[in-house]
């Protein structure tokens, strides 16, 4: 729990760092009336609609120029740098009516290009006023536009003020693609070695939050300048949707296995599909006005976000610790969102500040789950190599003779089939086991097999093995591999001599050796050096017999 608290300290410490001091700025939508006439309408046709129908919302009547009248009951009055600033929404053509305490009006109008030339972060730009003399109405309008963002976010703010907010806001947009940009290295340096989905999934949500930040922040435009404002709010829409989907996906296979149930893993890969669905809808659908666009962005984005609360909640509840640096991590972006919600359907007001806060959100999440995907992809490499060392234990154990601790008759085949061929293979028999056993008892026995192995084993490239019983095999790579295995035959000799006193003779061992040709296989070479072994044996034993010329498979 201590890293959750570290965790929860740090997003406190970014949402007092985002909060702004106070701004001189008056918000218009609020107080605003919606209308929509002709492309050709004016704001004249706009007010005699609002007087037939009464006050809209904005963007709720369609039509291809979307309006919004505010009337001041007493005028008010602007400094002659105060700006026009909302939010950027597809459009063709944008344009202002100011009408003065004195009866004079005052209409300018924009092409798309403006939002870039006058561009802020956070998708806002600013609209120049050039108006000294007292303001009786403000009528705003828009062409073609596909949302009523571009409406209902529109304040009159200082020069001075977004002069600063320009200036803060690339610097710190900046660093939060920076920040955005770091974990996608990292993940890919872990990818390169541990091949785990989540990995992809991470990379996938970060750079798609990276395309979103750097297109809201206006960095987008410093690399791509001819890049259409339609083509901009689609890179938006897309980008933001992808990383939602490729958020939920990441869910599905980041927390541990056991952290979401299967019905939740269905919610969460439906979510995914669902906002990959809803983009598809804002992009293609026919919709009949610009409030409708909202509507669905805010309800079917919306969903995908619940189901993703619940299901980081089962995980909680369930122990996960990764789902932890999940929900501190998305913290930020969930209150976020539900903030954006609330403000769509008009539970309440807040400052345009607020919507800021999403950048953040994403910067931060991005970096916090990049810490959990750090230390879960420690966790399962930590597993792996567990599991790799398990493997290769129970592996050793497979080949390995449990009595004597050398290679058993199975490892032996596969040394011999799979490494370089031995020059000469040896069958090595102990004279007289069975009497050893018979006098001195099966503890002394063992001891000497054990002892004969270790005689055995100890010959540099040379491998030896148990066969079985009393029974070795030597795989001889030397020059003068008869030479070595006479001496590892008098070796055993000696040893146990040394090694296991009080036996009433000396322990002795008939050896059978072979050179095998290429073709023969170790069956073969075995069976040779065991009729070998039993001439050693017939000939009085503690001796080596090799083999003459032969036709069964190996050679003198």
């Amino acid at each position: 729990m201590g890293e959750l608290r570290v965790i929860v300290a740090a997003v406190l410490a970014v949402l007092l760092f985002m909060a702004p001091a106070a701004r001189a700025e008056l918000a218009l939508a609020d107080s605003g009336c919606g209308a929509a006439t002709g492309r050709d309408g004016d704001a004249d046709a706009a007010l005699a609609q609002i007087d037939r129908n009464g006050c809209s919302g904005l963007g709720t009547m369609p039509g291809e120029r979307q309006w919004m009248i505010v009337s001041f009951p007493d005028p008010i009055e602007l400094s002659q740098s105060s700006l026009l600033r909302t939010k950027i929404a597809h459009f063709t053509r944008i344009g202002v009516r100011i009408d003065t305490a004195d009866g004079r009006s005052v209409t300018r109008s924009w092409d798309p290009s403006i939002t870039q030339h006058n561009r802020l972060p956070t998708s806002l730009f600013t609209l120049p006023l050039d108006v000294t003399a007292p303001i009786q109405r403000i009528a705003v309008f828009v062409d073609d536009t596909q949302s009523a963002d571009a409406l209902s976010n529109v304040a009159i703010v200082p020069a001075e003020d977004a002069a600063a907010r320009r200036t803060t806001g690339a610097l710190l947009f900046a660093l939060l693609c920076g920040l955005i940009a770091v974990p996608i290295l990292y993940n890919l340096a872990f990818l390169a070695v541990l091949r785990e989905r989540f990995l992809v999934w991470h990379i996938a949500m970060a750079g798609a939050i990276l395309v979103y930040a750097a297109t809201a922040s206006g960095l987008m435009l410093e690399l791509f300048p001819a890049l259409s404002l339609r083509a901009r709010m689609e890179v938006l829409h897309w980008s933001f949707g992808a990383s939602i989907s490729a958020g939920a996906v990441f869910l599905t296979c980041y927390v541990e296995r056991s952290s979401l149930s299967p019905r939740m893993l269905f919610l969460l890969r439906a979510a995914a599909a669902w906002a990959i669905l809803v983009n598809v809808a804002l992009s293609f659908a026919p919709l009949s006005t610009p409030a409708d666009f909202d509507l669905l962005h805010d309800a079917g984005l919306g969903v995908v976000m619940l189901v993703t609360i619940a299901a980081i909640t089962q995980a909680l509840r369930r122990g996960s610790r990764a789902a932890i640096f999940v929900a501190a991590g998305w913290s930020i972006i969930i209150l976020s969102l539900l903030d954006r919600l609330a403000r769509a359907f008009g539970f309440y007001d807040a400052p345009l500040f607020f919507n800021d806060v999403l950048y953040f959100g994403l910067a931060f999440e991005t970096v916090v789950t990049a810490l959990g995907v750090a230390g879960r992809f420690l966790a399962i490499r930590r597993e792996r190599d567990r599991a790799c060392e398990h493997a290769e234990t129970m592996e050793r154990l497979a080949e390995t003779d449990p009595l004597t601790g050398i290679l058993n008759r199975r490892a032996l085949q596969r040394h011999y089939e799979q490494g370089p061929p031995p020059i000469a293979v040896a069958l090595v028999d102990l004279d007289h086991f069975k009497g050893i056993n018979d006098a001195h008892g099966h503890d002394v026995g063992d001891r000497v097999l054990r002892i004969a192995a270790q005689a055995l084993d100890g010959s540099g490239a040379n491998i030896a093995g148990r066969m079985g019983g009393e029974e070795f095999v030597l795989l001889l790579y030397g020059s003068r591999p008869e030479r070595t295995a006479e001496q590892l035959r008098q070796a055993i000799t000696a040893r146990v001599a040394r090694h296991v006193p009080g036996l009433d003779r000396p322990v002795t061992a008939s050896m059978g050796l072979v050179r095998p040709t290429p073709e023969a296989d170790f069956e073969a070479v075995c069976a040779a050096a065991d009729r070998l072994l039993y001439a050693a044996k017939a000939d009085g034993r503690n001796r080596l017999v090799g083999a003459p010329p032969s036709a069964l498979g190996v050679a003198a």
